[in-house]
């Protein structure tokens, strides 16, 4: 039992392995994700730091400046600059990303583990209400959430959450429903380990390494979700710096290219690299799974 469960742990991701760390940045997609997710994760740190100007300094004088030695991506409707508010902005936007994604990660794993262990009316109830919840696109959900509650980051970050924790529990459903029925568990049972045992000691830690690859995928639809709401102007509210916002208010200046491009290169930058994140992180569960295949 010890020795299936060691090796199923290893194959579907389970537990702390450093190995993953250096797979990852052996692969071309994962390090190019890898360096632009810690770019933008020191940018939103280290925002102080890196910041020219104060992101709410208004500056009259230099209203609508193009870019310049001074100013390197110029100056918006209120002689702000530009590259600090983009700077500041990356700390909303992970803000909002990882609170929505953390939460959407919680409820739906919690939902679908429950519905797969328990099964039978749990299963039926839980998952009438997630169908119904996926049967409408995430974005016009969130809209509707935020619309109804009011624009704020708590309520975007709830109302990504709910878009979203939909996908968790189908993922960790079908994964527990197939876990369920593996040789380590019915040998955990044989041996008389309790229920509450085998879900946490051998179902959940084997589930878990494709939820956290999952969760990059979802981390990059939900940061852009959240630069839509801030576009329409759902989201972060004026004077925050919030990326969706600029290209809003570049929108109404649409001659005055970089007050929308650079904040769309950031959107793009950050959205790339949750991409190749993902993509990076199923390549290597999913060679493990093949090398394990063929031991």
């Amino acid at each position: 039992m010890t020795t299936g469960s060691a090796n199923k742990t290893s194959a579907r991701g389970g537990g702390a392995e450093p190995r993953l760390v250096r797979d990852l940045l052996k692969h071309r997609q994962g390090a190019v994700g890898t360096v632009l997710f810690l770019g933008l994760v020191s940018m939103a740190f280290f925002a102080p730091l890196l910041s020219p100007f104060d992101p709410q300094h208004v500056a009259v004088e230099k209203i609508l400046s193009p870019p310049s030695t001074t100013h390197w991506l110029g100056t918006d409707e209120l002689g702000r600059d530009i590259a600090s508010r983009i700077i500041f902005g990356a700390r909303v936007t992970l803000q909002v990303v990882a609170g929505a994604v953390a939460l959407s990660l919680i409820a739906g794993a919690v939902l679908g583990f429950i519905a797969a262990y328990l099964g039978r009316f749990w299963d039926a109830l839980i998952m009438r209400v997630i169908d119904a919840l996926l049967a409408i696109p995430p974005l016009i959900l969130a809209l509707a959430i935020v619309a109804a509650l009011g624009p704020n980051l708590f309520y975007t970050i709830l109302a990504i959450a709910l878009a979203k924790l939909g996908m968790f529990a189908r993922l960790v459903r079908g994964e527990v429903l197939s876990l369920k029925s593996m040789e380590f568990v019915e040998a955990a049972r044989a041996v008389g380990a309790s229920g509450t045992r085998i879900a946490f000691k051998h179902i959940w830690p084997n589930a878990a390494g494709n939820v956290i690859v999952f969760s990059a995928v979802i981390a990059s639809s939900a940061l852009l979700i959240e630069s839509a709401l801030n576009f329409l102007g759902l989201g972060a509210q004026p004077p925050t710096p919030s990326w969706g916002v600029m290209i809003a208010t570049g929108m109404q200046h649409w001659t005055l290219w970089w007050m929308s491009i650079f904040p769309g290169v950031a959107i793009f930058l950050a959205i790339l690299a949750f991409n190749l994140l993902g993509d990076a992180l199923r390549d290597i569960m999913d060679r493990r799974l093949f090398d394990l295949g063929h031991l």
